[in-house]
């Protein structure tokens, strides 16, 4: 199903760093899979992109690298679970009770799946994510501002 994502090995840390600085939502998401070949991206990730302003795109794009870096480590690995290698935690249970809907993407496929796992961004927006285990892939679902939780209530 997400073997197209994960087939070449060049992933985005090792392309040179200046083809990163500066890239443009729009080119980001025309080379996703050239850029992150161990990632899938959500179909609703496109326009979120576009809206989350410039230094919050710029840390998703060094964050995102960590991610793909995660993911093809896991792939190479086939442990149950990827080891990041930035900081990646999961919404607590009564944040997810009362605002788990609030954290349902389309996913690649255009079905909708839930993403509840997250890395920081700057200025306290989040990258969410899914890990598919049987297919050692991470799917990003959303990169946007901080969502909805129990404890800001």
């Amino acid at each position: 199903m997400f073997s197209q994502w994960k087939a070449p090995r060049e992933t985005a840390d090792r392309l040179n760093a200046t083809e990163l600085v500066g890239i443009a939502p729009d080119e980001l998401w025309n080379r996703r899979a050239d850029l992150f070949p161990s990632l899938v991206f959500g179909l609703d990730v496109e326009k979120q992109l576009k809206t989350i302003g410039s230094d919050v795109f710029a840390n998703a794009v060094s964050r995102l690298v960590d991610l793909n870096t995660s993911a093809a480590n896991w792939d190479a690995t086939c442990s149950p679970t990827p080891t990041y290698i930035c900081k990646v935690t999961g919404e607590s249970t009564s944040t997810m009770q009362k605002y788990g809907g609030d954290r349902v993407f389309r996913s690649s496929d255009g079905q909708n799946a839930t993403f509840e796992k997250h890395a920081r961004l700057h200025d306290g927006a989040r990258i969410h994510l899914r890990e598919i285990s049987d297919q050692s892939v991470i799917e990003i679902g959303y990169v946007g501002k901080h969502l909805r939780i129990v404890s800001e209530d």
